[in-house]
């Protein structure tokens, strides 16, 4: 006999089998929808960890760690969890396969064949064979839930439909919380914030019977278009994202962002990966925890931060940066770059120079036709203290300056 237990949100927390509580768990509640971050044995041991996708709306997760290796989770367009590589580097390291309904089609290999994260990017039960959708279960192998929905069905549906995933649309549709069925990788709003609409593009091909989905050949030609357009509505979402994110972080991190993460995504997986650049930076800050070496190579951003671990910019990366940063102007000197930033009746004025006044790779704040700055933000006319060296610290010590002067 199997039981579970629940907190007060409803998240199972625990499984009992003959008796014995073989796993507890552990969740992030600050998601669209919970999320496992955590799975004990019974004598209370961490035996898998998950990090939470900040980008998901069906409470997936972005990595799993188990037995001390972690791998990324990747997913199709119904975010269903098919592939994972390694975080150490871009080798895959496990595979999945299962059909629209989430039966399972190959045997898993690698790291996937013993991760109970699978179908709509959900926990399969190994005890049950089902999937937790939080308010209900789900049965691959039927295509249904187990229990009725918790929210009435509208009237004039026959009471069967209360059980049904997704009104049978699981290519299109997910319901990961066992309430509401939501159209793809789109957030839980009633509009699509891309303007691609995919599903509406096709609804006259999107059949209510599992058995037409999976026969009919007008059926697949339109499922594969509407995949494709999940695509590209994806990458969409993933851009709204990103710059969502970069308007959220600090100065120093978008300097990290672009100069070492982006760079260091390209360099080590091939391409550049939008998402690991910014979870990398978040690691600065001890968010990854134990993800591998992403974790890592935050961790040094937050060194460098603290002292002068960062690569020294180039005065044109520099200038550049500070003139986004600022909304400032970015003029070209001759030996260098000056940026002017609205401030006051003068301004401030930030030259960033590669050599001038007998010093090379320097950097110079000042209120025209009043005074410099040192790096603490005191006025000096000492060009030694208000030639300041550039070093990996140097935006961020701009912007204290300006705030300061602000």
């Amino acid at each position: 006999m199997v039981s579970y237990t629940h907190d007060t949100k409803g998240n199972r927390t625990s499984r009992t089998v003959g008796g014995v509580t073989e796993a507890t768990w552990s969740w992030d509640d600050l998601s669209s929808l919970p999320v496992r971050t955590g799975e004990y044995d019974q004598t209370g041991s961490l035996t898998t960890a998950w990090l939470t996708d900040p980008t998901s709306t069906t409470g997936a997760a972005l990595a799993e760690n188990s037995g001390g290796v972690s791998s990324w989770l990747l997913s199709d367009p119904s975010a269903n969890i098919t592939a994972a590589i390694t975080t150490t580097g871009s080798t895959v390291s496990g595979t999945r396969t299962m059909d629209a309904f989430g039966v399972t089609r190959a045997t898993a290999t690698g790291s996937l064949a013993g991760s109970a994260i699978g179908f709509a990017g959900q926990y399969l039960e190994s005890a049950t064979g089902l999937y937790d959708m939080r308010a209900r279960d789900y049965d691959p192998h039927s295509g249904r839930f187990t229990a009725n929905d918790t929210v009435a069905v509208p009237t004039g549906m026959p009471y069967i439909a209360g059980y049904s995933y997704s009104f049978n649309n699981p290519l299109t549709r997910t319901d990961a919380s066992g309430n509401w069925s939501v159209s793809g990788w789109a957030p839980l709003a009633s509009t699509d914030p891309t303007g691609l609409h995919c599903e509406s593009q096709y609804q006259d091909y999107v059949f209510p019977s599992a058995c037409q989905q999976r026969e009919t050949d007008k059926a697949d030609e339109a499922h594969a278009a509407i995949l494709a357009c999940q695509n590209a509505r994806s990458e969409a979402l993933m851009a709204q994202v990103i710059a969502h994110a970069r308007s959220q972080m600090a100065p120093w991190q978008l300097w990290a962002y672009d100069n070492i993460m982006t760079p260091y995504s390209a360099a080590h997986h091939g391409f550049i990966n939008p998402v690991d650049p910014l979870l990398a930076v978040l690691a600065g800050s001890g968010v990854l925890g134990k993800f591998g070496s992403s974790a890592a190579l935050g961790d040094g951003v937050a060194a460098g931060v603290a002292g002068s671990e960062l690569a020294v910019p180039s005065a044109r990366a520099l200038g550049s940066d500070l003139a986004d940063a600022t909304g400032g102007t970015l003029q070209n000197l001759k030996s260098g770059y000056s940026v002017t930033i609205p401030s006051g009746g003068r301004g401030i004025v930030v030259r960033v120079m590669d050599e001038g006044g007998g010093r090379s790779n320097y950097y110079r704040v000042s209120i025209p036709g009043k005074q410099a700055f040192t790096v603490r933000g005191e006025a000096s006319t000492d060009p030694a203290l208000t030639h300041i060296p550039i070093s990996g610290t140097s935006f961020q010590d701009i912007l204290s300056i300006i705030k300061g002067l602000n």
